[in-house]
């Protein structure tokens, strides 16, 4: 069983920039402007951008490899407050995302799409580290958690970070995040205009 979770874990992690595809569809098809749900979103999709560039600031271009293979263990900046920071920032921000829905529904699907997805992902990730640095990452496991971040953390602001490759790196999901705005903010606000237009100019 702790095999197949692994493989699919790994899986996962090669593919991971595409699984969301099916999700983001049914988001354009379904989305439905809500103000109060459209202004969360904004703020949990900033909140979540951030979480990533601070995380690869300190982590680097590892965090685009799809092998996995890591030179050196980084426990320092978000890394010294919790194990998966970067899966964290990705959560709030796909949330976010999730929330220009304006519909609960989506966010349960979207709740067990993500979990389903990055569970498997993070304990194949965790069972590399342990086989790449034993010891050292198993005491870095004891006293860091997981998912939840802890709030006394010494020397969290220690550690070799470069934000400038952190913002080159992070090029492509800016991208994204501002296509995907780009994309609702038509449909909610000039589709119907569109539509009306191209019915008018086929009809003369």
């Amino acid at each position: 069983m702790k095999n197949l979770i692994l493989k699919i874990g790994h899986w996962f992690f090669r593919y991971r920039d595409y699984t969301p595809i099916p999700l983001i569809l049914l988001l354009i098809y379904v989305g439905n402007f809500n103000f109060i749900w459209f202004s969360i979103a904004i703020g949990l999709t900033i909140i979540g951008e951030t979480i990533r560039v601070v995380a690869v600031a300190y982590i680097g271009g590892i965090s685009r490899t799809r092998k996995g293979s890591v030179d050196e263990l980084v426990t320092s900046g978000p890394f010294n407050c919790v194990r998966n920071p970067l899966y964290i920032g990705n959560f709030i921000l796909s949330l976010g995302f999730s929330c220009l829905s304006g519909k609960w529904w989506f966010l349960i699907i979207f709740f067990i799409m993500f979990f389903v997805q990055y569970i498997p992902i993070v304990l194949w990730e965790e069972d590399l580290l342990i086989k790449k640095f034993g010891e050292e990452y198993l005491e870095y496991q004891k006293h860091v958690p997981r998912f939840l971040p802890k709030f006394n953390c010494k020397g969290s602001s220690t550690g070799k970070y470069n934000f400038k490759k952190a913002f080159k790196s992070e090029k492509s999901t800016l991208r994204t995040v501002i296509a995907l705005f780009i994309i609702m903010s038509v449909k909610f606000f000039f589709w119907t205009e569109i539509i009306t237009w191209i019915k008018n100019t086929l009809g003369n």
